[in-house]
């Protein structure tokens, strides 16, 4: 704790200060008790100055009087350590939200979280294969406008209990239409309609994949 005291450099001895020389009674402020006070022509003069030091820049300064040699080496020593500390901080702040900024502009930073599962893409009994359809009044279900012989039935969303696919292909119908025609063998050489296809992997590639079966609907 600091007094609030800095000395003069004069001494009760000098003619500005002789009215302070001589015997004086002072009260103590705890008890009220009277004490007496002697000044002497040699007793060193002392004057108010603040030593509260509440500014950054304050502490950094070195020429206060009332310091000592020690008190402002230690204060200016704690001044430059105050101010690395707090510029580090903002440093490490900007850092950590401009840096990862500017990788991203160069890096990629997308990462999968997600583990395999082990199971095979067409072993998903959930798994609905987009089959070109189209309703038409009068059936219950969509007909097919392509053939569906080369997929497994069980990707098309829907089932009909009582019928099978093949009755809502349109494919099966143009085919009758062309019959008894003489240019049925001609026409029906190149398809009507698009073809659904289901690629499945080889049996001897299969051993080869350590992590199961492909493959792929089109």
């Amino acid at each position: 704790p600091f007094d609030n005291l800095c000395s003069t450099g004069d001494s009760v001895g000098n003619s500005k200060y002789e009215m302070y020389m001589g015997n004086f009674t002072a009260i103590l402020r705890s008890n009220l008790s009277p004490i007496s006070i002697t000044q002497g022509m040699g007793d060193k003069v002392f004057e108010y100055c603040d030593q509260n030091v509440d500014n950054l820049f304050d502490v950094m300064e070195s020429h206060y009087a009332w310091m000592t040699n020690e008190q402002s080496a230690s204060s200016f020593i704690f001044g430059i350590a105050l101010v690395i500390m707090i510029s580090g901080l903002f440093l490490f702040a900007f850092l950590k939200e401009f840096v990862p900024g500017c990788i991203s502009l160069f890096v990629g930073s997308y990462h999968n979280p997600e583990k395999d599962s082990g199971e095979n893409f067409l072993d998903q009994e959930l798994i609905a294969a987009y089959i070109p359809q189209m309703n038409y009044p009068g059936f219950l279900y969509p007909l097919f406008t392509c053939s569906i012989d080369n997929i497994d039935h069980k990707h098309i969303p829907w089932k009909d209990s009582e019928n099978s696919y093949d009755c809502y292909s349109l494919c099966n119908d143009i085919s009758t239409l062309f019959d008894n025609s003489e240019d049925a063998e001609l026409i029906l050489k190149k398809p009507i309609f698009n073809i659904a296809m289901q690629f499945l992997p080889d049996t001897a590639e299969l051993s080869k994949v350590k992590d199961g079966s492909y493959g792929s609907l089109t």
